[in-house]
């Protein structure tokens, strides 16, 4: 009987954890003017040891000669540091985006249009980067 009362209370408990989960699913449309394209281009080991990753994040397909904005930056740090980056432009009609990322010994990188798209006249890139010494960035904004 005793056996009965445990199995009984384990199928009432999975009922009621069941009932809690509430999953929600909401997708949207991609288009490729909002998406944006993260590759680990390559990786080098400087002489003291440290592991240099570099990253280039893309939007847009129509790059051009002309650049409407450029931004680069270059950090570094004793402790590990998370990071946050926004870059934007404004332009006639841009139409590709290039940033260069460089970091130290973290594959731990991400790369988001935050706002507007490539193809119009204005967009905002959002990189994240978790854990890392060294920062290197170069964003190049083309322009039609």
């Amino acid at each position: 009987m005793a056996v009965l009362n445990r199995l009984t209370i384990l199928f009432l408990l999975a009922i009621v954890s069941s009932i809690q989960a509430d999953f929600q699913l909401k997708s949207k449309p991609v288009y490729i003017d909002t998406q944006t394209f993260l590759e680990l281009k390559s990786t080098e080991v400087t002489e003291s040891g440290e592991v240099l990753n570099h990253y280039i994040c893309t939007a847009g397909k129509n790059k051009t000669e002309s650049i409407a904005c450029t931004s680069s930056s270059s950090n570094s740090w004793k402790t590990e540091q998370n990071l946050q980056l926004t870059d934007s432009c404004s332009a006639r009609k841009l139409t590709y985006v290039e940033i260069h990322i460089i970091v130290s010994s973290t594959q731990n990188v991400a790369c988001s249009i935050s706002s507007g798209q490539v193809e119009y006249t204005q967009v905002e890139l959002t990189v994240n980067i978790w854990g890392t010494h060294t920062l290197n960035y170069t964003a190049l904004f083309y322009e039609n």
